[in-house]
C-alpha cells in the first residue's frame, strides 16, 4: 500500500534532514519514486557504518565538487549538526577543489562562510 505524502515527506526530512520544494512536488504526483528514493537514502546514510561527521564532511566535497549549491548548503548544515568544526569542513571544501577546480572551492567557502558568521555571532 502507498504511503501518503505527508507520511513522505516526514521521512524525507527525517532520513536527509531537509525537505526541498522537489520532494514536495514528488510526494503529490509520484509518491512511490519518492518512497524507493527515500529508502535508498535511509539504507546508505541512516544504516552506514561511518559515523555523522564523515559522512556529511563526504557529503560537503561531494557537493562542492559536483557544484551543487542547495546540496552544499545542506551538507554543511548536516555536518554542524553533527559536530564538525569549521576547520574540518574548510578542508572538505579544500578536498573538493583537487577534483572540481576553483569553482567548487569558491562555491563550497561561500556558503560555508555565510554559516560561519551565523556561528560565531551566536
Amino acid at each position: 500500500m502507498a504511503k501518503d505524502p505527508e507520511e513522505l515527506l516526514r521521512e524525507a526530512a527525517r532520513v536527509r534532514g531537509f525537505v526541498e520544494d522537489f520532494h514536495i512536488f514528488l510526494a503529490e504526483r509520484d509518491p512511490e519514486f519518492l518512497d524507493r528514493w527515500n529508502g535508498i537514502w535511509d539504507h546508505v546514510l541512516q544504516k552506514s557504518i561511518l559515523d555523522d561527521k564523515t559522512k556529511a564532511l563526504i557529503r560537503v566535497g561531494v557537493s562542492s565538487a559536483l557544484r551543487i549549491e542547495k546540496g552544499t548548503e545542506n551538507a554543511i548544515d548536516a555536518a554542524i549538526r553533527a559536530g564538525a568544526t569549521i576547520e574540518e569542513i574548510t578542508n572538505a571544501v579544500e578536498i573538493a577543489f583537487i577534483y572540481g577546480g576553483a569553482p567548487s572551492l569558491m562555491l563550497g567557502l561561500n556558503i560555508l562562510k555565510k554559516k560561519a558568521d551565523k556561528i560565531t555571532k551566536k
